[in-house]
């Protein structure tokens, strides 16, 4: 929700006690629900640290193994390591089929939450899901939630009929089950797909179906974030007072339930959508409003996105702080990407400045 909590301390107690029972599968099990909370709290070094010691406790224990390797894969998403997320998935499905089909629930469903591309030189921050989605399910919801991070990581490298296939299958796991949060979220995830591949009417129908199951259930926050989706399709294809509507709705939703996280997301959503339409100045005002709720730990991508718009308002010295910022986020978290962005970001108003110097130096 965003607020302040007791995640660290909560994780080093629930490993503590898994290391007064003494048995290896109460430590593993222990130690990664330690890594899930430290990772929550943006400490990602700390967090990487603690999975890969649960995961040394675990060999041999497939139910942890299958639900610690899938949030490795997760976290090393987060930091653009894809090849890296993509053999921790193939570990994590690897396990999955050592762990007895009627297990009692053992997986701790966790999402990549947010994805980035980048449309004209402008990277797009989109939040997608709940980071912690508060599940803990069985082996055949185990694999539909797999093979959803396997179609994001293929995704993410541009292999998007790979990525279809994936969550085709995820989709008719979770359908045979009945499980319509599952379904839900796989509807939404090919809506971020085919937003991806540029069809932004298919995206809004996936999107819209996946806000009417969340609403069924209900799962307000689900709907809230749904709708931002719907706001994005909206938007991409022309409509943006249609968008600005949806987008919101969706902060309303947020902010009437105190969901800080969520309301910084929706904002996030709103924004990118206000830079579809053409409508700069106001997606700068959502940013400001969402990096001002300092309710997400990852906001590198916002202040890139609004150093962005900064450049393209002719405000450099703004866009240079803003790019500061966003490298301060990144180093903080060791994301890859986000360094790199900002590397390509510098050089571009490092020489924008130069320019503007020497028209400013006056002329022997």
């Amino acid at each position: 929700m965003g607020r302040p909590w007791r995640g660290l301390s909560i994780g080093a107690e629930i490993t503590a006690l898994g290391r007064d029972l003494g048995d290896p599968g109460s430590i593993a099990e222990a130690l990664h629900q330690q890594s899930l909370l430290i990772w929550m709290t943006g400490e990602w070094d700390a967090a990487v640290q603690v999975a890969s010691e649960a995961a040394t406790v675990a060999h041999g224990i497939a139910s942890v193994q299958a639900s610690n390797e899938h949030l490795r894969a997760v976290i090393a998403l987060f930091r653009g390591e894809i090849s890296e997320a993509q053999a921790l998935l193939d570990n994590s499905l690897s396990a999955l089929g050592r762990v007895p089909p009627d297990a009692p629930p053992f997986f701790t469903v966790c999402t990549l939450a947010w994805s980035v591309n980048s449309v004209d030189d402008l990277p797009f921050p989109v939040f997608e899901e709940t980071m912690l989605v508060g599940r803990r399910v069985g082996a055949a919801q185990s694999r539909s939630y797999i093979l959803a991070t396997q179609a994001l990581a293929a995704r993410m490298s541009g292999r998007f009929d790979e990525a279809g296939a994936l969550l085709d299958q995820a989709l008719l796991i979770f359908e045979s089950l009945g499980d319509r949060t599952g379904q839900a979220h796989i509807l939404a995830q090919r809506g971020h797909l085919l937003r991806s591949r540029s069809d932004p009417a298919a995206a809004r129908e996936c999107f819209r179906s996946a806000a009417d199951l969340r609403a069924e259930i209900p799962d307000q926050r689900g709907t809230a974030i749904a709708l931002t989706g719907v706001a994005l399709a909206e938007a991409a294809l022309g409509d943006g007072q249609r968008a600005r509507a949806l987008g919101h709705e969706a902060c309303r939703m947020m902010d009437r339930s105190g969901d800080l996280t969520g309301h910084a997301g929706a904002l996030n959503n709103l924004a990118v959508a206000e830079v579809l339409s053409g409508r700069h100045e106001q997606a700068i005002g959502l940013l400001e409003q969402a990096l001002a709720l300092r309710a997400i730990p990852s906001l590198g991508w916002q202040y890139m996105l609004l150093a962005g718009l900064r450049e393209m308002s002719g405000e450099i010295a703004a866009a240079v702080a803003a790019l500061a910022a966003a490298r301060g986020c990144f180093e903080l978290l060791g994301e890859r990407r986000g360094l790199a962005a900002a590397a390509d970001l510098g050089r571009r108003l490092g020489a924008r400045e130069h320019s503007a110097k020497r028209m400013q130096s006056p002329r022997p």
